[in-house]
């Protein structure tokens, strides 16, 4: 969800996960370090909604399947085809 404007015991700004789990995570991270995240991938993967071209997954088939059209992908599939 995002940064709650506190900072955890190590100096370092929370972060509560759309799931509700709250992390101390250093604003340039580039990632949720929540587990959730991991399952929630590998949920995907079983289903066939990761693209192994640019990383992206999603739990909705329609989201999914509009990644294709995005710039990050095709920026990706270009880079792969260098």
């Amino acid at each position: 969800m995002g940064f709650i404007g506190t900072k955890g015991p190590n100096g370092i700004p929370l972060y509560r996960c759309e799931c509700g789990n709250t992390f101390e995570l250093d604003p340039d991270a580039t990632r949720c370090p929540c587990p959730c995240h991991d399952e929630a991938l590998n949920r995907a993967k079983e289903l066939g909604l990761y693209c192994e071209d640019c990383g992206f997954s999603s739990l909705e088939p329609t989201t999914f399947q509009a990644h294709f059209g995005w710039a990050t992908h095709q920026k990706a599939v270009a880079a792969r085809e260098g």
